[in-house]
């Protein structure tokens, strides 16, 4: 099945009831500029595909088969073109020509596809949350990379300063560690040299006045044995077996314990409650959702996603956590007390492990190792923060201490004491080589904090500086686009809402929207504003940052049932302002209510021939136009079949709609229904008669201009159509016998064919000849003065001579 539509270069209307595919021009429009289907991908949309869903379900089986053909003109230029794209190889479009200005404007539009909306798409930017309105606003204004440049600084900036605290935790570790080799309670040089140059002075070394970055304190040293360097300084190990004492007691504290005691309390009144535990898991999932996300696949289910899509829909999902993320905030800022002390911890306990195998014998060291264990994991999962069953359980072994741990380090102080109280020269010597490495430790710490410290403070500076210029940037975009936004909704509300503003500005989450009602204070769209109002809001911010992005290359805009909810009282002012703000625009609409397509064409927004009206849908034929030759053709088929009632319904249905199509065209007097259902009865009358009176006024007009020949024309055609509306009211008695179940009424086709003649000489004498256009009165309102057709060759002058 084909269907073939010429919008030429104005606006365009396809018009016809819900389920007649006035979409399915949409989503061909759509396809052809960007390979993509909006209604079959996105979110909810599961296992829909446009690679499977996309072509007739008679040839789901055959993409290949399923072909979208778009010719235009680039505005700018006036260079014509072809786009033709197949669901079976949507990736690989044939363009002719094949020019830098045709792929570079073709590929704008399918990559950002700005340029077709629907409702759904369009109330987003009004109805929506900061972080997914930040997303589509974005989308939109072609942001995304800014917004990921932003985000990916951020994250280089917030991995520099997790690595930078973590290397300054390995710093003062060190520093500690040379410390309690050094005998002194804290690390500063003075106090370090002080002792180094004693055990020197012993050694009758040189005095070291400065400690340099390459200064060695052993050095000087001439015999350090392989026995010394593998042995054990009882006085540095009595050092280290201290500081671990003392580091223990701090930490297993009746204050710690109890400051631990209260997290542990806080920890399990939020598991009895659960929803604290599921939404600190959903925001890990998510975050890593974020993170791992490839710009095309979910990382969970592997369905394909808009990168704005799926960024949006994570974004508005962690907001949602915000609660949870708070209380999550305040428990890891009190856990930082309880886990501050155990890289020290650590490297006390790993100083007395590697003084256990160096005791000669060896001391046994299982349960410090045990220790040592228990703080790393303990430290990785309260820095984890996964589960609170995991977090309560390392909090409560934290603090507490095995027997055979007490047992073990007894056997350990036992075995230092045994060692031999070596000579004051020796315990120099071993003083300064143990210092020596341990400072070297240091150091090599202190090299990597420094490096680090400035990684991090660069990421830092970056960011925000690329922040400061981002939001800078956007706050100035969005005064721009709210100032115009603000202009045309009032264009629009011109009688209620004359001093209407509006707000866009930058939330932590993403983008705000406040409107004004009524003078009252600026509220979210859906705090006080009508489903009509929001829809007329959702066009003009889209409108406004179309106008924003393009400026006079807005050129081409597909909206499709957009504006089904605003008011009758402003679909004119919608129509006005379409006219008078983008008048260098072609829209092409969708609708499936009359009386909106009577404004577009009222007002001058759509000619009356920019229209295709679709009368249904098959799905053997797909979507049928209302097309003179066409219907005749269906009636004629019905009536040799002699399915009779068939034929009458098909010919009142599409009488009902040309009757109407003359009312409005002719300017016919009609009388008002609140629910617009007309029958035949109401509008075939009205219509032929205003048709006869518009002849008339064209006969008076020859006549006062001495026109006799034009006159005499006239008033011949005037007469033949009477005659012909007389034969049609004769005949009309057998479309309403057959229509309905009359046992007396059971007409042949024989019968039938007179009725089919009848009405047909009546539509083909309200068209032209030559365009089969049907006639139409201009202008629509105030004085009648032509009645004409599209193509001119009919042209009855109405107006009288002065």
């Amino acid at each position: 099945m084909d269907l073939t539509i010429d919008v030429g270069k104005k606006n365009f209307v396809v018009c016809g009831p819900n389920g007649t595919g006035k979409s399915g021009v949409v989503d061909a429009i759509g396809f052809a500029l960007s390979g993509d289907i909006s209604r079959l991908s996105g979110k909810g949309q599961g296992a829909v595909s446009v690679k499977k869903h996309a072509p007739h379900v008679d040839y789901r089986n055959s993409p290949d088969e399923a072909v979208v053909v778009l010719e235009g003109t680039i505005a700018k230029t006036g260079e014509e073109f072809s786009i033709t794209r197949t669901v079976g190889d949507s990736k690989n479009p044939v363009i002719t020509p094949n020019t830098n200005t045709v792929n570079d404007t073709l590929g704008e539009l399918g990559r950002h596809k700005n340029s077709t909306l629907s409702r759904r798409e369009l109330i987003q930017y009004v109805l929506s949350t900061p972080g997914d309105r930040a997303a589509e606003i974005q989308a939109l204004l072609q942001l995304n990379f800014l917004s990921d440049t932003r985000k990916n600084l951020q994250k280089i900036s917030n991995t520099c300063a997790r690595k930078f605290n973590l290397l300054k935790e390995e710093r003062d570790s060190a520093g500690k560690n040379l410390a309690s080799a050094a005998g002194i309670p804290l690390l500063k040089i003075q106090a370090l040299l002080e002792e180094v140059n004693k055990r020197r002075s012993i050694l009758e070394l040189p005095k070291i006045v400065k400690l340099e970055a390459n200064t060695s304190v052993k050095d000087g040293l001439t015999v350090v044995t392989e026995k010394t360097t593998k042995g054990v300084s009882k006085s540095i190990a009595q050092t280290d077996l201290e500081t671990l004492d003392s580091d223990l007691s701090e930490f297993t504290s009746q204050a710690t314990k109890d400051h631990t005691l209260t997290i542990s309390d806080r920890l399990e009144a939020l598991r009895k409650g659960g929803e604290f535990e599921e939404g600190v898991n959903k925001q890990s999932l998510l975050t890593l959702a974020l993170d791992i996300f490839d710009e095309e696949l979910c990382p969970v289910c592997e369905t394909i996603w808009k990168p704005e899509e799926f960024t949006g829909l994570v974004q508005t999902k962690l907001n949602s956590l915000k609660d949870v993320l708070k209380e999550k905030g305040d428990i890891e800022k009190a856990l930082e007390k309880v886990i501050s002390p155990l890289p020290s911890l650590q490297v006390s306990v790993a100083n007395i492990v590697k003084l256990g195998a160096n005791l000669t014998p060896k001391c046994d060291t299982k349960e410090l190792r045990k220790l040592a264990e228990q703080y790393s994991a303990a430290k990785k999962q309260i820095n984890q923060f996964t589960s609170i069953d995991v977090l309560l359980s390392n909090l409560k072994s934290l603090h507490s201490t095995e027997k055979a741990l007490d047992d073990e380090l007894l056997l350990i102080r036992g075995a230092v004491t045994s060692l031999l109280d070596t000579s004051e020269r020796d315990a120099a010597r071993d003083y300064l080589v143990e210092v020596d490495v341990r400072l070297d430790a240091f150091r090599e710490a202190m090299r990597n904090v420094k490096a680090s410290e400035l990684k991090a403070k660069t990421a830092t500076t970056v960011f925000e500086n690329f922040d400061k210029t981002y939001s800078h940037g956007l706050t100035k975009i969005y005064k721009d686009i709210q100032k115009v936004f603000a202009e045309l909704y009032r264009e629009i509300n011109k009688e209620d809402e004359a001093g209407f503003e509006a707000e866009l500005a930058i939330e932590r989450s993403g983008v705000g929207l406040d409107v004004d009602f009524f003078g009252r204070g600026k509220f979210p769209p859906g705090a006080y504003h009508s489903e009509g109002h929001q829809d007329g809001m959702g066009l003009c911010l889209y409108l406004a940052l179309m106008d924003h992005l393009y400026g006079d290359g807005f050129k081409f805009c597909v909206l499709d049932d957009v504006l089904m909810s605003v008011d009758s009282g402003h679909r004119r002012a919608v129509c006005a302002m379409l006219c008078k703000k983008f008048p260098n625009t072609q829209f092409l609409f969708t609708t499936h209510d009359e009386v909106w397509l009577k404004n577009m064409q009222s007002t001058g927004l759509v000619e009356s021939g920019n229209q295709l009206h679709f009368r249904n849908w098959s799905v053997e034929g797909g979507p049928s136009e209302w097309i003179a030759e066409d219907i005749w053709v269906e009636i004629d088929e019905l009536v040799v079949k002699n399915d009779i009632p068939g034929a009458s319904a098909k010919l009142r249905h599409y009488f009902e709609y040309l009757s109407g199509e003359l009312c409005h065209g002719l300017g016919a007097p009609v009388v008002f229904r609140g629910d617009s259902r007309y029958a035949l009865g109401q509008l075939l009358p009205n219509a032929t008669s205003q048709f006869a009176k518009l002849y008339r006024l064209g006969k008076v007009s020859a006549e006062s201009w001495k026109d006799t020949e034009l006159r005499d024309q006239l008033a011949a055609t005037e007469q033949a159509f009477k005659e012909l509306v007389n034969e049609q009211k004769l005949e009309e008695w057998g479309i309403n016998a057959t229509v309905h179940y009359n046992p007396w009424a059971a007409l042949s086709k024989e019968d039938f064919n007179p009725i089919v003649k009848a009405f047909k000489n009546i539509d083909e004498a309200v068209r032209c000849e030559k365009c089969n256009g049907l006639l139409y009165l201009t202008p629509h309102f105030g004085p009648k003065e032509m009645l004409k057709c599209d193509c001119a060759n009919v042209s009855v002058n109405l107006k009288k001579k002065p």
